[in-house]
């Protein structure tokens, strides 16, 4: 989280902006409040809902946002919910969990960063709901449960390995994401969660943008790939 927000600023910021950011840092050690993840953070797993009228399938072209100048990809994990929960224990999520799949959550990123500063309800509107991509392949959760915590993926953009990142010391438990989602909601079978990006694995996080024509590979080791080339 305070890699991308570094990424935004380092993008998006004015002079002034980056200039105090870095001047803090070098201070303190530490980065500026803003570029920190908020309380609620630690608190729950955060998440917004997404367009699932959006989600694009593997091999499927991505349409450029035409409201965008910078798409990015973010490498996720999907959860696919196999049981009807509502106001479930941690345990009970956790057995809800049938299946998991790659999920790549496109972003503009330039919007998101307007909308974080000035939109109504922060970075993940427009920004998000434009689309997202699944993989073909979903793993039973009995094949992947058990390793989850050391699970590896990578992103290939036209064949070159970007970034590389794994599940390490994730900050929220499965069990917990499901039944967050699930507190006074119910979360049906086929309901599809994700993890959030692995970390590392987004251009925000590395000041490197994908560009129109180029193939975006994400890939997750025990799950598979999921492939999509940005159309013009």
């Amino acid at each position: 989280m305070t890699t991308a927000a570094k990424g935004m600023v380092s993008r998006f910021g004015s002079p002034l902006l980056k200039s105090v950011a870095a001047g803090y840092e070098r201070l303190t050690g530490k980065p500026i409040a803003p570029m920190r993840p908020r309380p609620n953070y630690y608190r729950f797993p955060q998440y917004y809902m997404g367009n699932h009228r959006s989600l694009m399938e593997d091999g499927e072209e991505l349409p450029w946002p035409s409201f965008s100048d910078v798409v990015d990809f973010e490498l996720e994990i999907g959860l696919v919910i196999a049981k009807q929960v509502r106001n479930c224990t941690p345990s009970e999520g956790l057995s809800a969990i049938g299946g998991f799949c790659i999920v790549n959550d496109w972003s503009a990123r330039d919007v998101q960063w307007d909308d974080t500063r000035r939109g109504t309800f922060g970075g993940v509107v427009k920004a998000k709901t434009f689309a997202g991509a699944i993989g073909a392949i979903v793993v039973t959760a009995d094949e992947i449960l058990p390793r989850f915590n050391q699970l590896t993926g990578k992103v290939r953009v036209n064949g070159d390995i970007w970034c590389e990142g794994n599940t390490e010391n994730a900050q929220h438990g499965l069990g917990e994401v499901v039944s967050y989602a699930a507190m006074g909601e119910t979360v049906y079978p086929g309901d599809l969660l994700s993890t959030g990006t692995l970390a590392g694995c987004c251009g925000l996080e590395m000041g490197r943008f994908p560009a129109r024509g180029d193939e975006v590979q994400l890939e997750i080791n025990g799950i598979g790939t999921l492939t999509n080339r940005i159309g013009n």
